[in-house]
């Protein structure tokens, strides 16, 4: 059943204190699906020249995070990335380069990792993805992109916990600038951000959180007094969260993106939305590995025999 479904019943405080406590001797395994529309469309690139806009992006993987370092307040932590898959819907004309630069994420993906840090509140910062060395800007721009893409599952990681895990029977506010709120910007993100997260409900050691917000904000440094590049988000989720383990198991949101009224005065209110979907797995199904057939013998000439002469007739 999607965590969505879950029916939210408010007010109900959580038995005991909520608290992330990753396990540093093994790794736990997510398994994310990221759809993803933007009507403008998002800009990808390839390292031959290749560009194109994606209207519709689909991502779909696997990821197997372990912490690297204990920090003094909370932890740094590698996800490893298994079984990736992108693909979308391109503007017209487009659909071949857009296809042919997400055969290439993927081949450089399949082979990446994202490493972070998290704050013992369950606050993500320092995001970023390892992959293959860049040698040129043209390169530099390419994991750029496929940063700004993979930072998505992360976003549905990003859970903040109450001070000091008691929710007192009511809402909190998560500080900061939460991933979920961040735009597609090799820029960053300005504005202001509400998020409040509460326990629905709970059951053994499972606590269903529900999630809220809202936000006004631009790409990078566009905040402008008269707000004609200003952007609103609405966002809903829940979670599911094993307290006794400290890890977050199942996770669904939905964020929307519209024009404020300035700012769509030109041209179209909508922007984007975003439909994301993270769920903890038991462990992470690895592709096969390739099989060699041996080599097949070579085939041999048949032999001939060499011609014999008859022998000269006596006398």
């Amino acid at each position: 059943m999607s965590v969505l479904a879950l029916a939210l019943a408010a007010g109900v405080a959580s038995a005991q204190p909520l608290a992330w406590s990753w396990d540093t001797s093994q790794p736990v395994h997510y398994h994310a699906e990221i759809t993803r529309e933007r009507y403008d469309g998002d800009w990808h690139m390839a390292i031959q020249n290749l560009e194109a806009r994606a209207q519709l992006t689909n991502l779909a993987m696997d990821m197997s995070c372990g912490v690297v370092d204990v920090l003094k307040k909370g932890w740094a932590i590698e996800c490893s990335f298994h079984n990736v898959v992108v693909s979308g819907t391109a503007f017209g004309g487009e659909q071949d380069k857009l296809n042919t630069i997400f055969e290439e994420y993927v081949g450089y993906l399949n082979q990446a990792s994202g490493i972070f840090e998290m704050s013992a509140a369950g606050r993500i910062k320092s995001f970023d993805i390892r992959t293959f060395e860049s040698r040129s800007e043209r390169e530099s721009q390419v994991i750029d992109a496929m940063r700004m893409l993979m930072v998505r599952p992360f976003a549905l990681l990003e859970l903040e916990l109450p001070k000091s895990g008691d929710d007192k029977g009511k809402a909190w506010k998560q500080g900061g600038s939460p991933l979920l709120t961040q735009l597609r910007s090799s820029y960053g993100t300005a504005g202001a951000v509400i998020i409040k997260h509460s326990v629905e409900s709970s059951e053994g050691t499972l606590v269903q959180i529900g999630t809220e917000g809202r936000a006004t904000v631009a790409y990078g440094l566009a905040v402008e007094s008269d707000g004609t590049k200003n952007i609103a988000l609405d966002l809903a989720g829940a979670a599911s969260f094993d307290n006794a383990l400290g890890v977050l198991v199942a996770r669904d949101s939905m964020v929307v993106g519209n024009f404020t009224a300035s700012a769509a005065a030109s041209g179209p209110t909508d922007h984007f939305r975003e439909i994301g979907t993270l769920v903890r797995i038991d462990a992470i199904p690895l592709p096969p590995a390739p099989t060699l057939e041996p080599a097949p013998e070579p085939e041999l000439e048949p032999a001939v025999e060499p011609a014999v002469e008859p022998a000269p007739a006596a006398d």
